[in-house]
Parts: structure tokens; sequence; C-alpha cells
């Protein structure tokens, strides 16, 4: 009868539909019957209150409750399936689940889906920054901020205007990206658009500070429990993310103050330059200075005290300007800086 019906039961040679749903007919089929279950050929898919959410075209789709496989079950009920098509230009490049909504993404487009079930869901549409065609694995939930990678860089998005977080990488474009979370920090593998080059960026969502990891191609993330895990692209291996003090917490660093001067006529004779720094067990500090453009010279190596507290004077020579140059390797905290000096005249 050219009608998409329900099919409620499969049996060795019996299937059983709702009731009424040949009413009228007299009609008998003795050729060949074929039964088939059609699924949409989703260009991006994800899960929310229970139903396998999908895009495909322009037409937003979502299965029946509970049932993944079943999208064309229309009785007017809470639990059927749902479909709308949108006018918006473009290919959709990724959709997740946010709070109690359904996000779809395209490149500067956003459509959100809002209500619990089919006679309440509406659609509505944001012009903002959307996702970066490849890089629809690049959206991650932190503490409730939905991170992901725009066309103009990495995004946060909380439910009103996603803010661009990437202003620091300058006019480095990225694309391909994915990414992962250990539940505090925003771990993103991307590669570089003009030299091909990958590189794995973490984010601290708390300090709002980026770093660069190394060159990992990482394919894809899982999170198992508290320990991030990554695919890698170059071996196939699969590595975790260790957050433990004896790996994190011992990497190389380096700080370079701006150069530091003081509003006084004449010549400054520095006697002496205080720090205050805090180590954690096993870390040193080395610090530079550099005299009125002169060639870094060491000024002092200090490693952690019983205490992890370490004092550390630095004893500049007569000048204008100097700047200051710390490095060392563990967990370092500068508490304070305190600086004593003489003016004298100005030849």
């Amino acid at each position: 009868n050219n009608q998409t019906l329900v099919l409620r039961g499969v049996s060795k040679d019996t299937l059983t539909f709702s009731t009424d749903s040949f009413a009228g007919s007299t009609d008998t089929e003795k050729n060949t019957v074929t039964v088939a279950r059609e699924v949409p050929d989703f260009a991006c898919v994800c899960e929310s209150a229970n139903r396998l959410w999908g895009a495909e075209g322009n037409t937003i789709w979502a299965s029946a409750l509970g049932d993944p496989l079943t999208f064309y079950n229309y009785e007017g009920l809470s639990t059927d399936a749902y479909a709308v098509a949108v006018g918006t230009d473009g290919a959709f490049t990724g959709c997740t689940a946010y709070s109690s909504n359904v996000l779809f993404f395209k490149e500067h487009v956003l459509h959100k889906v809002l209500g619990s079930m089919p006679s309440e869901y509406r659609v509505y549409d944001y012009t903002v920054p959307g996702v970066q065609a490849g890089s629809h694995k690049s959206m991650v939930v932190v503490n409730e901020i939905l991170y992901y990678k725009g066309v103009d860089g990495v995004y946060a998005y909380n439910g009103s205007t996603p803010s661009l977080i990437s202003a620091n990488f300058g006019l480095k474009r990225f694309q391909k990206a994915a990414a992962g979370t250990d539940g505090g920090h925003y771990y993103i593998s991307m590669e570089d658009a003009e030299s091909g080059a990958w590189g794995l960026f973490v984010y601290d969502t708390a300090a709002g500070i980026w770093l660069r990891e190394d060159e990992t191609h990482a394919v894809d993330f899982a999170r198992q429990d508290t320990v991030l895990h990554f695919l890698d692209a170059g071996d196939g291996g699969v590595y975790a993310m260790d957050q433990s003090d004896e790996w994190e917490g011992r990497f190389p660093w380096m700080a370079e103050f701006t150069p530091m001067d003081d509003t006084v006529y004449g010549k400054r004779g520095y006697s002496k330059l205080w720090l205050k720094c805090e180590l954690a067990p096993g870390a040193w500090l080395k610090a530079e200075i550099s005299e009125d453009g002169a060639p870094w010279h060491d000024a002092g190596i200090w490693s952690d005290s019983t205490r992890g507290t370490v004092i550390a004077p630095i004893f500049p020579t007569r000048c204008d300007t100097f700047r200051l140059r710390l490095s060392g390797m563990g967990r370092c905290v500068v508490k304070n800086m305190v600086r004593e000096f003489d003016v004298g005249s100005e030849r």
C-alpha cells in the first residue's frame, strides 16, 4: 500500500504490524517481499537522553527512544523518532550533547535543539564560530564548558557566545584536530595548516594557560576514570597521559622577564636582587642575567631546601636596564621579587 509501517514482531514466516495497518485492503502479494530497516547516512552522530542523534544533508534526526536503529517511527508518541530540515548553508561539521541540549555545528552556524520529546523539540539557529570541517573530534566538555576547534582557533562555549581562547597562537592556523580531557586539562592534537607538522597542545582550564607538549599526532582520545589515553598515529600504540609528580611535575621550563629599569635620572648601582621561590622535591632553578643588552651570564643555581623555599640573591652590575631569565627542572613558584639599588652619578 506504499506505506511506511512499524514492524511489531518478526518470526520465521510471520511479520506482525500494528492493528489496522492494512485496514480496507484486500489485496494479496504472491511475489517476493523485501523488508528493510533504513538508517540515514549520517555525517556526524552523538547520543543524548537515550536517543541517537545525527545529521544527513540538511536534516537533523533523532532515533526512537531507546532504539538507536529506528528513525521512521512516527505514531504521535513521546517515544517516536524525530526529523527536521534546516535552511542554513554548508555541511554539518559536528554534533554533541551539551547539558540537556543537542548542538549541531556547521563552520559558521550553531543549531541548538531544545526539548525533551518530539512534540516539544525546537531548533534555534545562531550565527557564531562553529566547528571546523575535519575537527569534529575536538569537541570536549570540561567542567560544563564545551571546547572545540573552529576555523580561526580553539573556542570555549558556555551556553552563550563562543569565545576564542587561542589568540596567543598568533597567525598560525591548524586543522584536523582531535581532543580529550583528564578532567581539568584540554588536550588537543592538530596539524599546522601550512607546514603539515603535528603538535600536541594542552590548555589548563583553571589557569587559562596553553603549553605545547610535543609533536604527537593523536588520532583519538579516551578517558578511563582520571587517566586520559590517546591513540598514536605513528606507531599505532595507545598511551596514557601520566599526571603523576614523577613525570608531569618534573619537566624542563624557562621564563624570561621583560627588561627592568627605573624612571630615575642617572646610572643605578644595583646591589641585590632577591627572589623568593618555592621548589618541589627534586626541582632546581637557574638564573641568568643580561645588563644593558650584554650577553647572558649565569647568576646562580639553587635546588629545593628542606622547607621547599629558596631565597635566591642575584647581583647585577651597574647598568640602566637588565633582563632576567629563569630556567629549571620541576615545579617552581616565584613567590616574590625584591630589588635593592642605589642611584649614582649620571656618568
